[in-house]
């Protein structure tokens, strides 16, 4: 099965209430401030 990219707003992803599933490899992954502020970058420019 080969997934296809979709386009959805962010509103539209957490309504679906999918589960999202973190690999193991990814949950070490430690966030400091500019980390978590560039997250939010990124989100805002979605929502543009």
């Amino acid at each position: 099965m080969t997934m296809q990219p979709e386009s959805t707003s962010l509103g539209d992803l957490f309504c679906r209430r999918i589960p999202f599933k973190v690999p193991k490899y990814q949950r070490a992954f430690d966030w400091e401030q500019e980390e978590i502020d560039d997250f939010i970058k990124d989100l805002l420019v979605l929502s543009i």
